[in-house]
């Protein structure tokens, strides 16, 4: 008797050993193929995250013609090739506004909003496009878009003689970052910046949580962090109702720029939340740059809409 239990658990024992090297071996194969799953996500992530963030838009304004606004093309060569963009120049006006648009966008998007901004300000736009961007050579990314900033900062100082505190910048979206960029190679008065994200790490966070963005995201492209250091006066216009960049973005705005931050809500979708808050606008931006929005142009009738 003694002898068979010690042969019974002789056996358990083999076969339960057995078993454990099976189910090891198995879950070392299936961390294995796990890590291997994780590594090639990472790597398509971070190779083509331009591509992923960015949707270059290949319209342009070209052709575009609004009364009272004389267009006049610009252009200037760069690492990447040409560069173009497009001063939009109102009668008598000493103000200018650098627009900055938002992604999935061109310039022709911003020729299609000009009738509706040219009601708030009689101040003259300079719209530039982004690298990829309407017939703009290379591909953009943080680095390309901060290069390009720099020399068209360049570019406008040396070509128009707008004194800082005749200047504003007016980001969009993804526009707020550009902006925020160009505000690090050239003074302006102040910031407009409609629909901001904090960056596009935290963008992404909302999108995809149970991602590491910030282990995976090259393309920082921060606004919050230069909006903090930004000597002039901002002004962050947010919908409530944005289901692309949330409410939190804006409220993350209220608590870190408590002094030189002024902040408009208003409700509809992140692309055309503006339509219907016309004078919502004009009061609120009036009120912070009364030079550059105390009226609105009179226009005549437009020769050809694109």
């Amino acid at each position: 008797m003694p002898a068979i239990i010690i042969k019974f658990f002789k056996n358990f024992w083999l076969g339960l050993y057995k078993d454990l090297h099976f189910l090891i071996r198995a879950l070392c194969i299936l961390i294995l193929l796990l890590l291997i799953f994780c590594a090639t996500i990472f790597s398509v992530l971070v190779s083509n995250q331009e591509s992923l963030i960015f949707r270059p838009k290949a319209e342009t304004c070209e052709d575009f013609k609004w009364a009272p606004y004389v267009i006049e093309e610009h252009s200037l060569d760069y690492e990447k090739g040409k560069a173009y963009g497009w001063m939009f120049r109102a009668p008598r006006s000493k103000n200018c506004i650098l627009y900055f648009y938002g992604n999935s966008d061109s310039s022709a998007s911003f020729a299609e909003r000009i009738p509706w901004l040219s009601q708030l300000s009689d101040a003259s736009f300079f719209i530039l496009e982004y690298p990829g961007y309407g017939k703009n050579s290379g591909a953009a990314s943080e680095a390309s878009l901060n290069e390009l900033m720099a020399l068209w900062g360049a570019y406008f100082k040396q070509h128009f003689n707008y004194k800082p505190k005749e200047l504003i910048f007016w980001g969009r979206s993804l526009g707020g970052s550009v902006a925020a960029m160009m505000s690090q190679h050239m003074e302006c008065h102040g910031l407009i910046l409609e629909s901001p994200f904090i960056s596009m790490v935290e963008l992404a966070s909302d999108k995809y949580p149970y991602l590491p963005i910030s282990m995976l995201c090259t393309n920082t492209l921060p606004i919050l962090e230069p909006a903090k250091h930004f000597q002039g006066k901002v002004a962050i216009i947010h919908s409530k109702d944005d289901t692309v960049v949330l409410p939190r973005h804006a409220q993350s705005f209220k608590e870190h720029l408590p002094e030189n931050a002024d902040f408009l809500s208003i409700t509809g979708t992140h692309k055309k939340g503006y339509q219907g808050h016309g004078s919502d606008y004009k009061v609120f931006l009036q009120r912070i740059f009364p030079a550059s929005f105390s009226k609105s142009l009179a226009l005549g009738d437009n020769s050809s809409e694109k």
